[in-house]
């Protein structure tokens, strides 16, 4: 009876084990992440791929326990290897380089994502609308093409006509504000398409 106990004490702790790791990594999914300190948005894909929102390539990743481990493109070291002209071309095929990183989840919640290695601490948390306003933007405003950066502390970079313009922008519920225009935004589904509405249009895709 004592041993018929124990098994079903250790069966038990066996799945709470399997239940708290599972938890963890659908925590993690479906959901994208935002860093208000450098403007990072990742989203953990259920094909166990990270996939970054101002990118294109999508980088492969594994949870081991409390440890996430990260392969992505290592640009720097492509730079370095590769040789680019003036205006930052490739006269040739550029190879691809990787790297991997492990981190420590830290901290996971519905709201809160911690990671750590030994030289950084990602702080992220869940994505809200505004938030995927971040990130550099291609388009045409009255006919005319026009890129437009949203950055980190509110600043936008606004470039049209070889010209280059900075403002600082607010949000105010569904509208943004810059350079005494105020405009309504909308978003795509898929968080790729931005409109801007206001005395002027703004029709841009995510560069």
């Amino acid at each position: 009876m004592k041993n018929r106990k124990l098994i079903v004490y250790l069966f038990g702790i066996t799945l709470m084990v399997v239940s708290c790791s599972q938890s963890k990594e659908e925590k993690l999914r479906g959901n994208w992440w935002y860093s208000d300190a450098t403007g990072d948005m990742i989203k953990f894909e259920d094909d166990k791929n990270l996939l970054y929102i101002n990118e294109k390539d999508k980088s492969p990743y594994e949870i081991i326990g409390d440890s996430l481990k990260i392969t992505s493109r290592d640009y720097l070291k492509e730079i370095t290897d590769n040789s680019f002209d003036e205006n930052g071309f490739s006269s040739e095929t550029v190879e691809k380089s990787y790297k991997t990183a492990v981190w420590i989840i830290s901290t996971l919640n519905d709201s809160e994502l911690v990671i750590k290695n030994a030289d950084k601490i990602g702080y992220f948390k869940i994505a809200k609308q505004p938030d995927f306003l971040v990130g550099k933007w291609k388009g045409i405003k009255n006919g005319e093409k026009i890129r437009l950066n949203f950055r980190i502390n509110n600043e936008l970079i606004l470039k049209e006509k070889d010209e280059k313009k900075e403002f600082k922008y607010t949000i105010k519920g569904n509208k943004i504000i810059f350079d005494s225009g105020e405009y309504e935004y909308t978003l795509s589904k898929d968080k790729n398409h931005l409109e801007l509405k206001g005395n002027v249009e703004f029709i841009l895709d995510r560069k």
